[in-house]
């Protein structure tokens, strides 16, 4: 009975010391992080490509071009930078001191069929957001923006804005978060 229960603890000892080295690995290299938003953000959602990424989830981010696409919309954001500090989460709440984004261009599409409508990502303005943490970013700034559709574009330059939503707090203490934001030009 002995020999089981240190096998057991053993065993279980030695898979927290693996699933903890592997999680250091992903969060605090910079390996780590690339292969975890080249390989498995796309393998999950296969509308996104993750390109040039370098630092770690734990210091300064920088990602060369990230892309977004569904028969609605393509978005492509370049020469993203981002400064964050990841034990906010344990307070949930997604805190980021700088985000800076070279250029965002948004293409609204109109290449639906039918079965693809069903899952793909909606242009109207919702009433509601359910945020599962509130958020803050304290400062971004963005080269350009740009968003086309058919022959027509419109470019804005030199966008600079601080951001949060904060979830609501409900009776009896559980969390009901919706977004309840601020926006400030800057």
């Amino acid at each position: 009975m002995k020999k089981w229960l240190v096998r057991g603890l053993g065993t279980a000892v030695a898979v927290i010391i693996v699933t903890t080295g592997i999680l250091a690995w992903v969060v605090a290299s910079e390996s780590g992080t690339r292969w975890l938003l080249q390989s498995v953000v796309p393998a999950i959602e296969d509308r996104v490509e993750i390109t040039g990424v370098s630092g770690n989830l734990l210091s300064p981010l920088a990602i060369e071009r990230i892309r977004f696409s569904d028969c609605q919309l393509e978005t492509r954001i370049s020469k993203a930078d981002l400064r964050w500090d990841p034990a906010q989460l344990l307070d949930n709440m997604a805190y980021v001191s700088f985000f800076t984004a070279n250029r965002i261009e948004v293409d609204i599409l109109d290449n639906c069929d039918k079965q693809e409508l069903e899952t793909a990502t909606t242009l109207s303005i919702l009433d509601s957001i359910d945020l599962p943490i509130d958020f803050d970013i304290r400062r971004a700034a963005l080269g350009s923006i740009v968003i086309g559709q058919a022959n027509t574009t419109h470019t804005v330059e030199d966008v600079r804005f601080r951001a949060g939503a904060q979830g609501r707090q409900a009776a009896g203490g559980t969390a009901e978060h919706g977004l309840q934001s601020g926006l400030q030009y800057i």
